[in-house]
């Protein structure tokens, strides 16, 4: 997923909790989507306000798995997409 979106242009960054030395989510309000390919518990248990403090008002969340509320999603000004 991430070479592709580069490969169209994208400035990515990833996360993963199970990679060591793999960034971290602390900087808000930088991203312009959100893509939440895995539903690691780590990212359920912050909960769809947490993740949307880090994009940008209005960013998009993509949800992979459907795992998160649509409501949430919309309440913390986020866009909400899923399969």
């Amino acid at each position: 997923v991430v070479r592709h979106l580069e490969k169209a242009g994208c400035t990515v960054d990833s996360h993963d909790p199970y990679i060591e030395n793999n960034g971290s989510l602390q900087e808000k309000n930088i991203y312009d989507a959100i893509l939440l390919l895995v539903p690691h518990r780590e990212y359920l248990a912050r909960g769809a306000a947490e993740l949307g403090v880090l994009g940008k008002e209005g960013a998009l969340l993509f949800d992979l798995r459907s795992v998160l509320d649509r409501s949430r999603v919309e309440k913390a000004d986020m866009q909400y997409l899923s399969l």
